[in-house]
């Protein structure tokens, strides 16, 4: 069973702007993050203010795509907030993005999925 304790590990898939990373890093200062995320221009805007926090050294961002990343190496867990939204789903590529950041994943890591819903 994965831990997601003082020292994990954490994946965060579209990083974006760094703002799960910033929120957190302060609150958990043993946690590590790998940040991923397909625009050059957020991540660049990430690690301006995960600098300006004192968080680059728990910090990897990596342009990109979940199935880009290595399959070595494993995560304590990945949140994953306000994503789904963004993906087609007549392409499967919901399903896609979950099955790809299983792989990343340690047996038993916690998957923290948080999106938006709409009733129409």
């Amino acid at each position: 069973m994965a831990s997601w304790g003082r020292e994990s590990e954490l994946l965060i898939v579209a990083g974006g702007t760094g703002g799960e990373i910033l929120e957190l890093g302060k609150a958990n200062p043993g946690w590590r993050f790998q940040g991923i995320d397909p625009s050059q221009p957020m991540l660049d805007l990430a690690k301006e203010k995960i600098a300006a926090a004192g968080l680059t050294e728990r910090v990897a961002l990596t342009k990109g795509f979940v199935e880009e990343l290595p399959t070595d190496r494993v995560h304590d867990a990945a949140p994953v907030a306000m994503v789904m939204h963004f993906l087609r789903d007549d392409d499967g590529g919901k399903l896609k993005l979950l099955h790809n950041i299983g792989f990343h994943l340690k047996s038993g890591a916690p998957l923290v999925l948080i999106d938006m819903s709409m009733v129409i």
